[in-house]
């Protein structure tokens, strides 16, 4: 691995050590300490992280970060090391704390406060993340066009509410497993983001109806929408194609 950190004459822009054991991901992080200036993009999804301890350090010595996988890598993240983040890398872009089931409300307020490049945030699985943190994100990250709160806390009816009377030009939108999402809401969400909305994931919300659908399918730029009709439990897909812009982060 030095080797090859050697041939880029300015070191490594992005790095990945997704899914490797714990030796090799212990190198990768000394590697991305030695090149932590130059580093863009770092993909630490599945690895064998062993507390919020190293977290910080990345965050202390890769303070241009553009791209942070954390995917499954409980044991790193809470909310006093993604404060760290925040306060460090304020480039940042995109944000994936899958399964962090200590990310809350608290980690998430800090992000807002030091991380409003924030485009895309992904929270699928994370329990502890509610409508608050989502509020704080919604206000501090102006340009965030890319949020999942599926299987999350947030996955409700009042944290979607948020997003829809943020203002915020959203174009994909996952709150999957949301009990208490509403047909109400989810209208709301696409009248808000008519002009920008192009993907939605909503599966297992058991109130929506064929409303939500058809407010969904309103919006012009909508390339896919995933829904679950609590009528008769089937999936309702809806999908077309788009000659717009690229996908979203």
């Amino acid at each position: 691995l030095p080797v090859l950190c050697a041939l880029s004459r300015h070191g490594p822009r992005a790095m990945s050590f997704s899914g490797l054991g714990r030796a090799a991901t212990a190198l990768g992080l000394e590697a991305a300490r030695t090149h932590g200036a130059q580093l863009r993009v770092l993909d630490l999804s599945m690895c064998a992280l062993g507390s919020p301890a190293f977290l910080r350090g990345i965050a202390y010595t890769c303070e241009h970060l553009q791209v942070l996988d954390l995917t499954d890598c409980a044991a790193a993240v809470d909310d006093a090391a993604l404060a760290s983040v925040a306060a460090r890398c304020s480039d940042m872009r995109v944000l994936s704390l899958n399964s962090c089931v200590r990310a809350g409300d608290d980690g998430l307020a800090a992000l807002a406060s030091g991380c409003r490049q924030l485009r895309a945030l992904h929270l699928f699985g994370c329990p502890a993340a509610g409508p608050r943190g989502i509020a704080a994100i919604a206000t501090g990250c102006p340009h965030l066009v890319c949020v999942d709160l599926t299987c999350s806390g947030a996955a409700s009816d009042a944290a979607v509410g948020v997003l829809a009377r943020s203002g915020l030009a959203l174009r994909a939108v996952g709150a999957g497993c949301a009990a208490s999402l509403t047909d109400e809401t989810v209208c709301d969400l696409a009248a808000a983001c008519r002009a920008s909305l192009e993907h939605v994931f909503l599966p297992t919300c058991p109130r929506l109806t064929a409303a939500s659908a058809a407010a969904l399918q309103a919006c012009p730029r909508l390339r896919c929408a995933l829904l679950l009709a609590s009528c008769d439990a089937v999936p309702l897909v809806v999908s077309r194609g788009h000659d717009g812009a690229g996908g979203y982060p």
